[in-house]
């Protein structure tokens, strides 16, 4: 890609470069709660409903057997 700027490293991997491990399980929980708190209200689906929900994409188009 001559002419181009090109990134020296990707999206992202900055961040992920400066993380370290958790030293404790308070860290782990704080972590946690907020993730939980970034997600929002909604509730994340059953996995029998997401699964029927792949399933029916995967025949979408296709005779019943």
């Amino acid at each position: 890609m001559v002419g181009q700027d090109v990134p020296l490293e990707p999206e992202g991997f900055a961040l992920k470069r400066n993380q370290r491990p958790f030293e404790s399980e308070e860290e782990l929980d704080a972590f946690f709660r907020e993730c939980d708190a970034i997600a929002g209200p909604d509730r994340e689906p059953d996995w029998g409903e997401h699964l029927a929900v792949i399933n029916e994409s995967r025949t979408y188009g296709l005779p019943r057997t």
